[in-house]
């Protein structure tokens, strides 16, 4: 049988693991909450974009446009492709231009967005404001380099390096957001 020395050492100890377990029970509870929650954003992450090169051939009147972005996790279908399109879309809305033939190839980790736009060229000249408010960007401002048919740019758009190549079929000149026939 137990004697009176045990007996208290007994309860002292289930007195002790009581205390221990009352008081870390809302830790180790939160815990297996933050747990799930990863658990759940592994599921369906969120991808963030960590390049991005952008290319746009301008000729008669239309602008094709390119977007090849790379991503820190691999890509899951799903609503992927319509989001971005959507995206796209909605960062052009009330400058006058419209997309269209929209659509999303990807591999992996990269997706490629492309699209005709339309509106963007009037009478003898392009206007890219469409293009350029969004990104914060300006030609002239933004420091584009000229070569005698191209614009380009490399930097950073909301954190994310960047470039840029505007291409049409004759030689160019332009202002901060217009480019016109030289």
């Amino acid at each position: 049988m137990m004697n009176v020395k045990n007996l208290i050492k007994l309860l002292i100890g289930i007195l002790i693991l009581s205390f221990l377990i009352v008081s870390c029970a809302p830790k180790l509870l939160e815990n297996v909450e933050e747990g799930a929650v990863s658990k759940k954003e592994n599921i369906n992450p969120k991808l963030t974009k960590i390049g991005s090169i952008i290319e746009m051939e301008c000729d008669k009147g239309v602008v094709s446009f390119k977007e090849t972005s790379l991503w820190d996790q691999r890509i899951e279908d799903g609503k992927f492709k319509e989001e971005q399109i959507e995206e796209f879309k909605d960062s052009i809305k009330g400058f006058g231009v419209e997309a269209k033939d929209c659509f999303v190839e990807f591999k992996e980790y990269s997706s490629t967005l492309f699209c005709t736009v339309h509106g963007s060229f009037h009478q003898s000249w392009y206007d890219f404001d469409w293009f350029l408010r969004p990104n914060g960007l300006d030609f002239l401002d933004s420091h584009f380099k000229r070569k005698e048919k191209e614009l380009s740019w490399e930097g950073k758009i909301n954190e994310v390096k960047t470039k840029i190549n505007i291409r049409f079929p004759y030689l160019i000149s332009n202002c901060h957001e217009h480019v016109w026939k030289r």
